[in-house]
């Protein structure tokens, strides 16, 4: 090794020799200090790192403000259109009960206009009833007028027995000795009670001798405006229950009225029912 003799010297060969230099250096410095330059490059080195997180966490803040702001906006929009709701909602619920009102208004006055109705119909009916009842008893009454001389051709009636009531009827229209053989063929089981309450319900029973012979014959008459198939199914039931209270004697059903379809009238001939229409 080179003599050092003076700083001169000492500074050539620090100059000269690496390991010399780097000796002294260690020696002089020590370990602390020659590890600084690592520890700083590292610390720049982190220092750098958190400074790039730093501006990544600053965008994303940024990202997120912005995103924040969206929401806020976007939310006071929601707002706005659920106030805007929530007003339409009590303007609904307002129209809404008025509308129920008015309904409720509405069917009280329909209950009483239904109340009203009713008794409008109630009465309709009573004049119906009435009316049915007056033209009914009317058409009987005529068909006891017209029948008679109807009959009196070939046959000599001797007796009729209209069932319309008492009141108005003829003096010698007889029905105490009808009545007394119904409730005797009921008694006797010859009859049934229901057939029993349709012979009294007929219209016109005419008890009549044949002129010729002199054979009883009895017509069942019903009588109707209108004639159709219930006046035709009573007349039938009427001729039937009949010939069980006089089974030795003939039974002609009749049905009298002032017009007749041509099905009913067919309906008449193919059971052997007369039909005979008057117009006046």
């Amino acid at each position: 090794m080179p003599s050092i003799n003076s700083t001169e010297d000492l500074l050539n060969l620090l100059e000269s020799n690496a390991e010399f230099r780097n000796a002294v250096r260690r020696w002089v410095l020590g370990d602390e200090l020659l590890s600084m330059p690592a520890l700083m490059r590292r610390m720049d080195e982190r220092l750098a790192s958190v400074e790039s997180t730093q501006q990544q966490m600053a965008a994303l803040l940024k990202q997120v403000v912005a995103r924040l702001d969206t929401l806020e906006a976007r939310q006071d929009q929601h707002e706005t259109r659920l106030a805007a709701i929530e007003a339409t909602q009590r303007q609904m619920a307002a129209l809404l009960k008025q509308v129920i009102d008015k309904q409720n208004q509405a069917d009280q006055r329909m209950d009483k206009m239904d109340g009203r109705m009713d008794n409008i119909e109630t009465t309709l009916r009573d004049v119906k009833r009435h009316s049915d009842s007056m033209w009914g008893e009317w058409v009987e009454r005529k068909a006891a007028d017209k029948l008679v001389p109807f009959v009196g051709h070939t046959y000599r009636a001797n007796r009729v027995y209209p069932f319309w009531g008492e009141h108005g009827a003829a003096t010698d229209f007889r029905r105490d000795a009808f009545e007394d053989a119904i409730s005797d063929a009921e008694d006797n089981g010859s009859i049934h009670p229901d057939e029993a309450l349709r012979l009294r319900e007929t219209d016109l029973v005419i008890r009549a001798r044949r002129k010729s012979d002199g054979a009883i014959l009895w017509f069942v008459v019903e009588a109707s405006g209108t004639l159709d198939d219930d006046d035709i199914e009573r007349v039938e039931r009427s001729a039937v229950a009949l010939r069980k209270v006089y089974p030795h004697d003939e039974v002609a059903p009749m049905i009298f009225g002032y017009r007749i379809a041509n099905r009913y009238k067919q309906a008449a001939d193919d059971g052997n029912i007369q039909v005979v229409l008057t117009d006046g």
